[in-house]
């Protein structure tokens, strides 16, 4: 393996552990707007809300579906549409599978609605991040 292999392999795992720590932020703020759309007291875990185990599972699906659109994905060369239409499926089939699997385990350890939240938050960061990485790689 030369050198600029390495260097791409470094850059996919870190493009990687930055999605995750992207997603446990996404996941965190989907737990706070939960509670402040329910006019609760701001609190960032809550075992009624959320549970932590739940949360890494989830961000699991959602790094497994990444690796599996994104296998082949350069930044620079993508359009930003391509990107779009990446995140959005990703966030769609992230989002679906998430309550399936809430919906058939019969958990109470998650609202759909924390879901939902975490859909809309993770879609906006990781289409920032991609949007933001693809014009620092072009320039």
């Amino acid at each position: 393996m030369n050198i600029i292999q390495q260097k791409m392999t470094i850059f996919r795992l870190t493009d990687r552990i930055f999605d995750a720590i992207l997603l446990f932020i996404s996941a965190q703020v989907a737990i706070m707007s939960l509670r402040i759309y329910h006019t609760k007291i701001l609190h960032v875990q809550n075992i009624y809300t959320i549970n932590f185990y739940t949360v890494i599972g989830i961000i699991c699906i959602w790094i497994i579906l990444i690796q599996i659109f994104e296998r082949k994905f350069v930044y620079r060369q993508t359009s930003l549409w391509k990107i779009f239409k990446n995140v959005f499926i990703i966030t769609c089939l992230g989002v679906t599978s998430s309550i399936t699997i809430d919906f058939l385990l019969k958990t109470d350890y998650l609202y759909r609605s924390t879901i939902l939240f975490f859909g809309i938050f993770s879609f906006v960061t990781l289409l920032l991040k991609r949007a933001g990485l693809k014009h620092l790689l072009s320039y």
